[in-house]
């Protein structure tokens, strides 16, 4: 079985993204971590400079047991509370200023670099099926969110709701693309994924909500799914708190790999943001990965 992170230098992740300098009121950081989750490194920094969470901005979540470097902003920071933090395992180092808060979703990619132990064979490809990975669900995670859904009382704050409401609707979207590849030609499967041996055309697959469309193929796959779960479309609308409230997104079934390499037991590659390395890394190997967390 494949092994990865046996420490965090071992999995090395860069976020790719484009920032617009300017005279603004947000300061720009770029922000290296070793064996911190994003949220966590934010609410540390937060407490040493004595700046309120609210005030920074990030663009996506990173792995916690790894090497990270991510971009985040400052809303009119004071440069004295920033300079002299000394943090362990954490590096912040100003690039300027802009207009614009970082925000979710505002980075294109992420450059990995990955050390693998314990591999057979290797099968390089440019290509995988975009599931979520095991990051997105956690421990129970999607259980939560499912819970959310069925309304039953759950003290949380609303960040948390989100994130779980969304890794619930993950595994939906999950488990309709495995329905949808199930007994098909051309597949292998890997630790609860099917994977494909030849690359098909890219589908936009809807992440379920209560406005999704069920038509076609993955419709039925989706209505199937939802009676099983004991959960309805109108589920999705949480009147007792609107700020729950989204409207359906759809996600790549099929992502390209950019820069792929191989050496020294180390892979090199891009990917495009919201894909999962660990995922594309099962494929890569046909194993699965040690201690996996899949649903």
């Amino acid at each position: 079985m494949v092994t990865i992170k046996k420490t965090p230098p071992d999995f090395k992740v860069e976020e790719l993204i484009n920032l617009s300098y300017s005279n603004g009121k947000y300061a720009y950081f770029k922000l290296f971590k070793r064996d911190y989750d994003t949220l966590k490194a934010i609410e540390t920094i937060s407490r040493a400079s004595k700046i309120p969470v609210k005030s920074f901005g990030w663009a996506g979540n990173k792995d916690k047991r790894a090497e990270t470097t991510q971009y985040i902003s400052i809303l009119n920071p004071k440069k004295e509370k920033i300079k002299n933090l000394n943090l362990r395992d954490l590096k912040l180092t100003f690039l300027g200023y802009g207009a614009k808060k970082i925000n979710l979703g505002n980075n294109y990619g992420n450059k990995f670099e990955i050390k693998v132990y314990n591999y057979k064979e290797y099968y390089p490809s440019n290509f995988f099926i975009n599931y979520f990975g095991e990051q997105r669900f956690g421990k129970n995670n999607w259980i939560i969110g499912k819970k959310i859904l069925k309304k039953e009382k759950i003290v949380l704050d609303i960040k948390r709701k989100r994130f779980c409401l969304f890794a619930y609707q993950s595994y939906l979207w999950n488990n309709c693309v495995k329905e949808f590849f199930k007994d098909k030609p051309n597949t292998f499967k890997i630790g609860g994924y099917i994977f494909l041996n030849k690359q098909i055309t890219n589908l936009k697959i809807p992440i379920i909500n209560f406005d999704t469309k069920l038509k076609s193929n993955i419709g039925e796959i989706y209505k199937y799914l939802l009676k099983k779960e004991g959960i309805s479309q109108k589920d999705f609308i949480i009147k007792s708190d609107p700020r729950l409230i989204t409207e359906t997104v759809y996600r790549d079934l099929i992502v390209e790999v950019k820069d792929l390499r191989f050496d020294n037991s180390t892979l090199h590659f891009t990917l495009p943001k919201g894909s999962y390395a660990t995922v594309f890394i099962r494929q890569l190997f046909r194993e699965d990965i040690a201690n996996p967390r899949l649903p």
